[in-house]
């Protein structure tokens, strides 16, 4: 009978030898089954902590998003840069459309909506500037409402004053702002921007255009749009702080917040070994934040489960000012992929778990990588907003299983 060892680690610490159910060695390390051990190992992160990126750029989201709830709050800036140039003409019935895409969480408090002409320069990475944030607008040119349940598309007439400053100023006009009235208890709607999949579902700008005796309806899809993120960071029941005390981990986008994670017990793999493949696992946590009776309202589901596995080069002693790889987003080898698998973020196919091993472990291992820090993110933190919980490392809700061959020296 083959020799199996199993064990478990937290931190630098070996727990104990556990789960020693026989394990057969993949076929193209049969060969050294006589030479070593065939070990399957779980290891526990020994340091984990979240770290916050309020003014992420989200120029490029094919979603825009609007809305209120528990705390954030998201506004649409947008612009259409394609306005008439018929001289002499004259304009009315003036319409911009947005095209449904989603809303979360279910039910919630109707939504008031206003929309504002903006009076000033705003940049395509708006989301990424100070000044944008908490942005007070002049006055409503129109308000409206919206139920969750609201699935049609939203027709907003633009006062005709308001739309021939745009077609003076061409594609350097200012555009508009919606921009929702605070409610705890609201919920946030999602529309198609102009990077959505189908051009059909782009924010469109109509209107009709009179010259002399003619009169015709025009309409343009061609624009800019992103969405400004903001939350109540100084209300003590932020729901970032609240995580910190409880020593969680928290993964979100449109405020972004990603994971970094220590792995020292790595460093008491035998480098005499041969890694066969690893599974690095994040275990969620699906309760709400303020109501465990209901699953996390802020999941938003229709945020794709996919995340990116960055090796942290260097790492300051705080904890603040990391180096990321840049091999992990230059090189398909290294780019890693984690995906939700049931409640477990981890590498779904095996694949990935043998291309992880042998590069990253194996290289670990050969002295080619010399840390131990991995950093975990949204693949889209800029599309919209969504926030997913991990369990704390008391919890063992990070973890490393790791596969390889202890060769023995004598066997060389």
């Amino acid at each position: 009978m083959k020799k199996i060892v199993s064990l478990i680690l937290l931190g630098m610490v070996i727990v104990a030898c556990q789960n020693l159910n026989p394990i057969d060695p993949p076929e193209e390390l049969e060969a050294l089954d006589r030479l070593g051990t065939f070990i399957d190992t779980t290891f526990y992160a020994d340091t984990a902590y979240f770290q916050l990126d309020k003014f992420v750029n989200t120029e490029n989201s094919t979603v825009l998003s609007v809305g209120s709830f528990q705390g954030f709050q998201a506004s649409i800036f947008m612009r259409f840069t394609r306005m008439p140039i018929d001289s002499g003409a004259t304009y009315d019935s003036v319409y911009v459309i947005l095209y449904h895409r989603h809303a979360f969480p279910e039910g919630g408090n109707d939504l008031t909506l206003m929309v504002s002409e903006l009076t000033e320069e705003w940049p395509d990475s708006v989301n990424s500037f100070p000044e944008f944030h908490n942005y007070q607008p002049g006055s409503a040119f129109y308000t409206f409402h919206l139920t969750n349940d609201d699935t049609g598309l939203v027709v907003i007439p633009i006062d005709v004053e308001v739309f021939n400053r745009w077609v003076e100023a061409g594609e350097d006009n200012f555009g508009l702002i919606i921009k929702a009235q605070y409610d705890d208890n609201g919920f946030i709607k999602e529309f198609h921007n102009f990077y959505s999949e189908d051009p059909e579902n782009w924010p469109k700008l109509v209107y009709r255009t009179v010259l002399d005796t003619t009169i015709e309806h025009d309409t343009t899809n061609i624009g800019i749009a992103s969405t400004v993120f903001d939350y109540d960071f100084e209300n003590p029941q932020n729901i970032f702080e609240m995580a910190r005390a409880k020593k969680e981990l928290l993964l979100a986008s449109g405020i972004a917040s990603r994971v970094i994670v220590k792995f020292d017990a790595l460093k008491s793999i035998p480098v005499n070994s041969l890694i066969y493949k690893a599974d690095m696992q994040f275990e969620l946590n699906d309760e709400d934040f303020f109501d465990p009776g209901f699953t996390n309202r802020l999941n938003n589901d229709e945020h794709a489960h996919s995340y990116y596995l960055r090796w942290i080069t260097s790492i300051s002693e705080d904890g603040s000012q990391i180096l990321v790889d840049s091999s992990f987003a230059n090189s398909s080898y290294y780019s890693y992929t984690l995906y939700k698998d049931d409640n477990i973020i981890h590498f779904f196919n095996e694949d990935d778990q043998v291309r992880f091993g042998k590069g990253y472990l194996q290289g670990y291992l050969n002295g080619t990588y010399d840390s131990v820090w991995f950093y975990l993110q949204f693949v889209n933190e800029y599309q919209d907003l969504a926030i997913r919980r991990i369990r704390t490392l008391e919890e063992n809700g990070i973890r490393l299983r790791v596969y390889y061959y202890h060769v023995q020296n004598e066997g060389f």
